[in-house]
């Protein structure tokens, strides 16, 4: 069964809406169709579900899906009110949780153990155009950069340490939503167990609107 991040280091996820007005995330990696989907998981009652359908429920608790374009992976990510949100492979079971706290949070494997931690960025984690945070590993090297992306100019941002191509055209991302999506730069490619829960960290900020240090509550 083939990673669902694999060996990329620089992925955009953009926001978009299916006819029922859910939520969808689109991952590319480069020019060409996405290489996974998420789409926002309905709730489970008949108000949530309305409010879906009307527009007005734009993201937030549910258990949503990540698919890989094959359809060989299919995850759950089940975005709580709590702290935790759990991390699930419809064939392989648990993979772990995604646990934040005001100051850093964690990317945690099925057992427990800490695979990576999620902080702000040093020159500040909000900012008009994204929340800018970093990847970093348990013994403290730096793995990489994340953005939820607030404005168009928010993908950008981190460019010059990247390249400065823009793949596919955004005109389509006036659609009243959260934010924009995502944007993930790694420095190297990571274990396949931490390149799933990057991937459920991308639909837990993007359609679950969790907040993942102090500066995205305030």
């Amino acid at each position: 069964m083939a990673p669902l991040l694999g060996d990329r280091t620089i992925v955009e996820a953009t926001i978009g809406r299916a006819l029922s007005n859910a939520l969808g995330l689109s991952f590319r990696a480069g020019p060409g169709p996405p290489f996974a989907e998420a789409h926002q998981g309905r709730g489970d009652g008949t108000g949530s579900k309305l409010g879906v359908l009307l527009g007005f429920k734009n993201g937030g608790v549910g258990k949503h899906s990540l698919t890989s374009a094959g359809g060989d992976r299919r995850l759950t990510v089940e975005t709580r009110t709590g702290a935790s949100t759990l991390v699930t492979d419809e064939a392989l079971g648990p993979l772990g949780s995604l646990e934040r706290t005001d100051e850093a949070s964690f990317l945690l494997g099925p057992e427990g153990r800490e695979l990576a931690r999620i902080i702000g960025h040093p020159d500040g984690a909000k900012q008009f155009e994204a929340f800018r945070l970093q990847i970093v590993d348990p013994s403290g090297p730096l793995l990489g950069d994340f953005d939820v992306i607030r404005t168009l100019a928010g993908w950008t941002l981190g460019r010059d340490i990247v390249d400065g191509m823009i793949w596919w055209d955004r005109a389509g991302q006036s659609l009243k939503a959260p934010c924009l999506g995502t944007s993930l730069r790694l420095l190297a490619p990571v274990d396949p167990e931490v390149g799933d829960l990057l991937m459920a960290l991308s639909v837990d900020a993007a359609i679950g609107l969790r907040p993942y240090v102090r500066a995205m509550r305030d």
